[in-house]
């Protein structure tokens, strides 16, 4: 038996009107991936219109519906426990079961890669670390190098994913992209990708100037992960989302910080992942 749910209003200036099942479930299997930014391909048109009077704020640009959680991601994400819980019950009520992770999934070893930088061990760290709750294989292979090194190792598949800035990627595959707003980076790589490679949901989190090419200052450089299509399972895609939900520039530099101080990248991260639940 479905249970009918009705939403208080978050920001809007009427109340919103109960999505219908198919709505739900459908905001509910991108909601439950942890996901910020939903391409419109993944959803009807009734269901994008009515979005925004469902969740909100919701913006739709260049084909990706995006759910605002900033500036204030904490107390933004608080409010959303109100939307999610009944929806993520609805929709397993409707599908009748959560759908099973692949046995040989399971069994393979997911590597996390990163470059030299102490920041990209650190987020490489947080990424493994949050994989690894899930209960798959993980390991790590940091310090690979410049990016045409460390792409080159994610290609040939010797490592599974790495963390990047959106910024700069994005001036490595598309060099006369113009584009430096947050979202509009983001949507921009994901039109530039190579086939095969996807990335999640990008961090608040920036690296500093000084850790990227002088010609990327201008645009943004948001942490995010990058990894191989199909490599990872949709829970494992949902726990590096909550990561790029909770990382700031400022905790990534406090952490940066702690490792030039003499702890290890992964002593450090592992504090992160306690402290926030991961």
């Amino acid at each position: 038996m479905l249970v009918p749910v009705s939403f208080p209003p978050i920001g809007l200036s009427e109340s919103p009107q109960p999505p219908d099942t198919a709505t739900m479930a459908e905001i509910a299997r991108a909601m439950n991936q942890g996901r910020d930014r939903i391409p419109m391909t993944n959803l009807s048109e009734p269901v994008s219109e009515r979005l925004s009077a469902t969740i909100a704020p919701v913006e739709r640009r260049d084909g990706i519906v995006s759910v605002d959680r900033t500036p204030k991601r904490r107390g933004t994400v608080a409010r959303f426990a109100l939307a999610v819980v009944p929806i993520t019950v609805l929709a397993a009520t409707a599908c009748g079961s959560v759908e099973p992770v692949d046995a040989a999934q399971e069994d393979k070893v997911i590597v996390v890669g990163s470059a030299d930088s102490p920041e990209s061990a650190i987020v490489a760290e947080l990424y493994a670390g949050a994989i690894g709750g899930t209960g798959a294989q993980v390991r790590t292979d940091l310090g690979l190098g410049e990016r045409t090194t460390y792409l080159g190792a994610l290609d040939s598949g010797r490592i599974t994913l790495l963390p990047e800035q959106s910024g700069a990627y994005l001036a490595y595959l598309h060099p006369s992209a113009d584009v430096t707003d947050a979202d509009d980076v983001y949507t921009e790589l994901n039109r530039s990708l190579p086939e095969g490679i996807s990335v999640s949901d990008y961090a608040m989190a920036e690296v500093p100037a000084a850790q990227v090419d002088a010609r990327d200052e201008t645009s943004a450089q948001n942490v995010l992960p990058v990894f191989r299509t199909g490599a990872l399972t949709e829970d494992q895609i949902r726990r590096l989302n909550i990561v790029a939900g909770e990382l700031t520039t400022a905790g990534l530099a406090e952490m940066t910080a702690a490792v030039a101080a003499g702890e290890s990248s992964g002593d450090v991260a592992r504090s992160w992942l306690d402290i926030h639940g991961l």
